[in-house]
């Protein structure tokens, strides 16, 4: 079996503006509601934090090594990817994961949790 007539074009890059759009689409499919909300925080955390100067990374829901972190970011992709866990919106393998009471464990918890990630994202990808 192989690709037929298609070709992969390695030499056109993306530009970051539709690497941004391709991100958005993929988490809002993959990730539904939640894959949404990230995006929309991210992009208020990067206007009111860091001026809009952030690339966009690529934002997954999704279980982070051995479970024990609340998000991760890889620094080394590009864009870079940041990892939350889906119990930051409460838990669901443990009744108090990572020790935090289930109260607590909301949007804006998540919200903390991607802007430090995005804190990550600033050192890696734009200081020089």
């Amino acid at each position: 079996m192989g690709i037929g007539n298609a070709q992969l074009d390695v030499t056109n890059h993306p530009t970051p503006g539709e690497l941004a759009a391709a991100v958005r689409l993929v988490a809002a499919h993959y990730s539904g509601p939640r894959g949404v909300w990230a995006y929309e925080a991210f992009d208020y955390i990067n206007a009111a934090y860091f001026g809009g100067g952030l690339p966009t990374p690529a934002i997954q829901w999704g279980i982070t090594a051995h479970g024990a972190c609340l998000g991760l970011t890889t620094s080394s992709a590009r864009p870079p990817v940041v990892t939350l866990h889906p119990s930051l919106l409460g838990g669901s393998e443990k009744v108090t994961p990572w020790g935090v009471s289930p109260a607590l464990l909301d949007v804006a918890y998540a919200f903390d949790v991607l802007l430090h990630e995005c804190i990550h994202v600033n050192v890696e990808h734009t200081s020089p």
